[in-house]
């Protein structure tokens, strides 16, 4: 009869090939197969099993139910910082160019879309006190503290005359979005809340000739003799909210997550800059910044994605895409 310490050499031996060839089944059908390996049912040639095989069904039953009941790998945790830093990389990889989706309201069609630049606030222009512009009731949109932060206001070169002006002179609620052919894309809802030009005071002035002096070779190509002219304006967009899914960054990017990265700005709101969803909005002439925004960038609140509806989105799946235990 072979000795016990044999038996135990060929348990080892075969319950290691035997888990790399049922990974990933049942704890009880796994059990099944691994006994499979060493007991028979019985036969001319092979007797009932002894205890000793019951032994060694019991144990690779247990062996393999607590390899199964490791638990589902968690959401990775990110920071502000991770947000705005891949959002700001994806934006610079496509040079500035996003969506702008804009609430087609005049004839109650669906939200209208379209490709538009959009330009951080120049190098050295700093937003001076409001009551310096004549403007005490609008207070000057407040310095990021994050090293990465590059949308604490965005402008939007357009024609005044153009059909999204119209749009946003209805609502100034809008989003920009930017993907790439990688996984990466990012959202940003918030505001219009106003549109400017060089002729509305010092702050204003300063953006938009220093925008030309940094982007003129673009811009020259669409507002020939601007932006002294009258059809130049910038759009001044205020985000409230930043949502972000990056595979560079390692961002929210499961195959089957179905929840993105995302931050938005405390105590701001959609409507900032005194622009209602129904009160015509027109360009700014004289003035400090248009407020609005403001306040530091912090994770979203996630009150669209509970327990509950990560389930129903996720299935009886992982994050990763493996079925979940039952």
């Amino acid at each position: 009869a072979m000795s016990r310490r044999v038996l135990r050499l060929l348990f080892a031996q075969r319950a290691k090939a035997c888990r790399a060839a049922f990974a990933g089944a049942g704890a009880v059908a796994g059990a099944g197969a691994v006994a499979a390996c060493y007991w028979s049912p019985p036969s001319s040639s092979h007797p009932a099993a002894s205890p000793f095989g019951e032994t060694l069904l019991a144990r690779s039953a247990k062996v393999l139910a607590c390899e199964e009941a490791a638990p589902a790998p968690a959401e990775s945790e990110y920071s502000v910082d991770d947000v705005l830093r891949a959002s700001k990389d994806l934006w610079e990889a496509t040079d500035g160019l996003v969506m702008l989706f804009t609430n087609n309201v005049a004839d109650g069609g669906p939200p209208a879309g379209r490709p538009v630049k959009c330009f951080r606030s120049p190098r050295n222009i700093a937003p001076p006190a409001a009551a310096a512009e004549g403007n005490s009731s609008a207070p000057p949109p407040l310095p990021s503290s994050s090293p990465y932060d590059w949308c604490d206001r965005l402008w939007i070169p357009t024609n005044v005359y153009s059909k999204k002006v119209g749009e946003l002179n209805r609502n100034p609620r809008c989003s920009l979005g930017a993907y790439d052919a990688y996984g990466n894309y990012f959202v940003l809802q918030g505001a219009v809340v106003s549109k400017v030009s060089v002729e509305s005071g010092t702050y204003y002035r300063g953006i938009t000739e220093g925008i030309w002096a940094e982007h003129g070779d673009h811009l020259k190509d669409f507002f020939q003799g601007e932006p002294a002219g009258g059809r130049f304006v910038l759009l001044e967009f205020v985000p409230t909210k930043l949502t972000v899914i990056s595979t560079k960054w390692e961002l929210a990017s499961e195959r089957n997550n179905w929840r993105p990265a995302e931050i938005e700005r405390a105590g701001a709101s959609a409507s900032s800059g005194g622009c209602s969803r129904w009160r015509f909005w027109s360009k700014r002439e004289e003035g400090g910044p248009a407020g609005g925004g403001g306040g530091e960038w912090r994770h979203a609140s996630g009150k669209h994605y509970s327990e509950k509806r990560l389930r129903q989105l996720r299935g009886g799946y992982d994050i990763k895409g493996q079925p979940l235990q039952r």
